[in-house]
């Protein structure tokens, strides 16, 4: 039987709606459903709202409210009280670090658009078998390894972790907001790689 967690109270209803960019769904929306059914690995519970924050600091301001009216980041297990889930499916971004070699993309990212932006440097990414696969997909199917992730912690904050050693204590409230991908140089110029022959 499918674990529902209690309402969430309206005092927190009222934050979301006013400090989280962004879209919330709850158990009575239309949206409610298909997100749980698009993102069923993410959480087995059926949490109280789900919150798609459309930035990082969107992310930081839902764990913001989670924290300060008593809500739950939702993880694998049910929970007695109200639960959130946060999805990260709409942060897309992708920022290129030519000179350290590293693309910084959300987790919604397609592995087009990180070769697309990485291209414009004249670097690579690590090929992966299916372009249309977001980053998150990618890493968790093993065909791409990150270097790091930027986490927003249980505090709202947004947090580097580069290695298992500089994880925080708190790695079951980590929402992951983007994740560091080594780039290498291309084996053709930057600005030959659009080039045809006529």
């Amino acid at each position: 039987m499918t674990h529902r967690a209690p309402p969430v109270p309206p005092l927190a209803v009222d934050a979301l709606r006013r400090t989280v960019a962004g879209s919330t769904a709850y158990p009575a929306d239309p949206a409610y459903g298909p997100l749980l059914v698009d993102h069923a690995r993410t959480c087995t519970c059926a949490p109280a709202v789900v919150v798609v924050p459309s930035t990082e600091a969107a992310v930081g301001a839902a764990v913001d409210v989670a924290r300060a009216h008593g809500l739950v980041v939702c993880g694998p297990a049910p929970h007695a009280e109200p639960s959130m889930l946060v999805l990260t499916h709409a942060l897309d971004r992708v920022e290129v670090d030519a000179h350290a070699r590293v693309a910084t993309a959300g987790p919604g990212a397609t592995w087009a658009a990180v070769t697309a932006a990485a291209a414009l440097s004249g670097l690579v990414a690590v090929p992966s078998s299916d372009p249309t696969a977001t980053v998150a997909e990618a890493v968790a199917a093993g065909t791409a390894e990150p270097h790091g992730a930027r986490v927003v912690r249980a505090d709202g904050y947004a947090h580097l972790v580069t290695s298992p050693a500089s994880a925080p204590d708190d790695i079951g409230a980590w929402v992951v907001t983007a994740l560091l991908l080594p780039l290498h140089p291309s084996a053709r110029p930057a600005h030959l790689t659009e080039r045809t022959t006529s």
